[in-house]
C-alpha cells in the first residue's frame, strides 16, 4: 500500500479487449500444456503403485530427490537465459551466443549427470538407510531426463512465434508416451523400468520441441560435439557403474570414479563446450543489451 500510495500516478484502469483476446490466444493453450507437464512429473510413481508396491515407490521417490539435485543448474540457468533470450532475440548475434550458452550448458550438465550417476550409491549410504539403497539404480536414468526435459529453454522458437497451440500439442503428448512406456517397461524392468520412460519421452519430448523451434527460430547448436560428449558421459557412468559390481575397497572405487569424472570433464573442455572465458563475455554482452532495451522501454 505504500508503494502504491508513492507511485498511484503511474497506474489507472482500463480495459482493452484486443489485447485480452491476445493474451488468451497466447495463455489458454498453456493450461493444457501444463496438465501434460503434471502428469509426466508424476505416472512414474502411480504406475509403480499400481504395478508393483508401495515401498517400491518409496525406493523410486528416494532415487528421484538424488536425481533432482541437477535441478538446481536448470533452475538458475532458465532464470537467467530465459529473459535474455527474448529481451534480444532480434539481434543478428543472439543465435549464435545462445548456442553457446547452451553448449556450456550441457558440458555442465553431462559433468553433473555423470557425478550423481557414479556417486547415487555412495550419496545414499550416506543420507538414507539401507533399505532404499536401491534407489541408486533409477538415478543414471532420471538425471539425464530431468535435465533434458529443461532444455526447451535453449528453443525459443515457439515461444517468439506465439505458437503455445504447438507447444501443449507436444507436452499432451509427451505425457501420453510416458504412461503408455511406464505401463510397459515397468512390468519387465521394475523401477528401472520407470526411470527408462521417463528418460525417452524426455527426450523425444525435447527433439520435437527442438526441431518445430528450429524451423521458427535457428539457432546454430553444435550437435556433433555434443553427441560426442554425451556418448563419452554414457560409457563414464557404465564404466562408473560397473566399479560398483566389483569388490573393491570403498577408497579405490571413489578414487577409479573421480578419474572417470576427471575424464570427462577433460572431453567435454576439449571438444570446446565450456569455454569460461568466452561464456562470461557472452553472459556480460547479453545483460549490457538487456539492460539497454530496459532502459529505452
Amino acid at each position: 500500500m505504500v508503494c502504491y500510495a508513492f507511485t498511484r500516478d503511474l497506474y489507472r484502469f482500463t480495459f482493452d479487449r484486443h489485447k485480452l483476446a491476445e493474451m488468451l490466444r497466447f495463455s489458454l493453450p498453456l493450461v493444457p500444456s501444463s496438465v501434460g507437464v503434471f502428469v509426466t512429473l508424476y505416472i512414474d510413481r502411480v504406475a509403480i503403485k499400481e504395478l508393483m508396491t508401495v515401498a517400491d515407490v518409496g525406493v523410486f521417490g528416494i532415487g528421484y530427490r538424488v536425481a533432482s539435485v541437477v535441478s538446481l543448474l536448470v533452475i538458475g540457468v532458465q532464470l537467467a537465459v530465459t529473459p535474455l533470450i527474448f529481451s534480444r532475440y532480434r539481434d543478428p548475434e543472439a543465435p549464435a551466443a545462445l548456442a553457446q550458452i547452451f553448449r556450456a550448458f550441457v558440458g555442465m550438465s553431462l559433468i553433473v549427470a555423470v557425478a550423481m550417476s557414479i556417486f547415487a550409491l555412495e550419496i545414499l549410504t550416506v543420507v538414507t538407510t539401507p533399505e532404499f539403497y536401491a534407489g541408486a539404480v533409477v538415478v543414471p536414468l532420471l538425471a539425464p531426463a530431468l535435465l533434458l526435459s529443461a532444455m526447451y529453454v535453449f528453443a525459443p522458437g515457439l515461444g517468439i512465434a506465439k505458437r503455445s497451440g504447438i507447444q501443449a500439442l507436444i507436452m499432451i503428448a509427451g505425457a501420453v508416451l510416458n504412461t503408455v512406456l511406464n505401463f510397459l517397461f515397468i512390468p519387465v524392468w521394475g523401477i528401472v523400468g520407470a526411470a527408462a520412460a521417463t528418460l525417452a519421452s524426455a527426450g523425444a519430448v525435447l527433439a520435437v520441441y527442438m526441431i518445430v523451434s528450429q524451423r521458427l527460430y535457428h539457432v546454430p547448436h553444435a550437435w556433433g560435439a555434443m553427441a560426442v560428449a554425451a556418448v563419452g558421459g554414457v560409457l563414464a557412468c557404465v564404466a562408473g557403474l560397473a566399479l560398483g559390481t566389483r569388490s573393491l575397497p570403498v577408497v579405490g572405487a571413489v578414487a577409479l570414479k573421480m578419474v572417470l569424472l576427471l575424464g570427462i570433464t577433460g572431453v567435454v573442455m576439449r571438444l570446446g563446450l565450456i569455454d569460461s572465458a568466452a561464456l562470461r563475455r557472452v553472459v556480460t554482452r547479453l545483460r549490457s543489451t538487456a539492460g539497454r532495451s530496459a532502459d529505452v522501454n
